[in-house]
């Protein structure tokens, strides 16, 4: 093996911890800083971070505050969504650049980690991104619309329940990991918006994410249960001067049955990820040349 794993703590300005996990190449090429889908633990990410070590990267997963399994630790969480672009995310780059200044560096975001790029200070100075199953929020959009049940149960029955435990269940939103509740607020707040996080005035989301001008890469499965390709085409308009690639990943064209939301940094689904390793290959040349 030519890379080394290790586990570390992410310490905030204000005080958080958060755990997250080195992948590292002995002499990498670029730093990759993977940002997890909502709800989903980093340890997730493992198998696809192994890869890309090996391939001659150091790679980055990291857990966000406000979820987890620690049910007190949730309870008394005051987090909120923004806070995982504004703070978790450039924190994560950060630990990367100092231990590798020279490194290009390179993000992959899963839905809402496609989303926090977009949010996120100084989204403007990474070398590269790719965004997997990220898409415009909006809940009436997609799966919702198709069952009004989900709308209520979503928008009702999860916020009560989060107020009777002091914690969002995880897999009452078919979710891995629980959540806090004052995060659960603000995301159900958004995805209720027919211009999702765009449509809250106190973000300036706009203006955030048309800053985004690094080379981009946008991937959609077609089979995905929560986001359209329709939806994959708006959330890229959000960054007009990035030079974007939008790529659709068909399951059968890799004889796959299904890949779905979540599905493929799972390791029954590694046949589809030459196509992230071409592409941030294909960054890391470029931006050491």
């Amino acid at each position: 093996m030519d890379y080394l794993e290790v586990g570390l703590t992410l310490a905030s300005v204000d005080g958080t911890e958060r755990s997250a996990t080195l992948f590292a190449h002995d002499e990498p090429r670029a730093s990759i800083v993977i940002s997890n889908a909502y709800g989903v633990p980093a340890r997730f990410y493992g198998a696809f971070a192994r890869e890309l070590a090996g391939r001659g990267f150091a790679v980055l997963t990291h857990d966000y505050r406000g979820v987890g399994d620690d049910l007190a630790r949730l309870r008394a969480s005051r987090a909120r969504m923004q806070d995982i672009p504004e703070h978790d995310l450039p924190e994560a780059i950060s630990h990367m650049r100092t231990l590798y200044p020279q490194n290009p560096v390179i993000l992959i975001g899963h839905s809402f980690g496609g989303h926090a790029v977009e949010l996120m200070p100084g989204n403007d100075t990474v070398d590269g991104i790719v965004m997997v199953a990220a898409h415009a929020g909006y809940w009436w959009n997609e799966r919702v619309r198709r069952n009004p049940f989900l709308r209520l149960w979503l928008g009702t029955a999860v916020p009560t329940i989060g107020r009777v435990l002091g914690y969002v269940p995880g897999k009452s939103v078919g979710f891995t990991w629980s959540i806090a509740t004052t995060m659960w607020a603000q995301w159900a707040r958004w995805i209720a918006m027919p211009g999702y996080f765009f449509d809250d005035p106190k973000l300036g989301a706009g203006e955030r994410a048309a800053r985004i001008v690094a080379p981009t890469l946008v991937i959609h499965v077609s089979d995905d249960e929560w986001a359209s390709e329709a939806a994959m085409h708006r959330m890229v308009a959000d960054f007009p001067h990035a030079d974007v690639t939008q790529k659709i990943i068909v399951p059968s064209d890799f004889a796959l049955p299904s890949i779905e939301h979540l599905g493929l940094f799972r390791p029954q689904n590694a046949a589809t990820w030459p196509i992230i390793f071409d592409y941030v290959e294909a960054i890391a040349t470029k931006s050491r040349a």
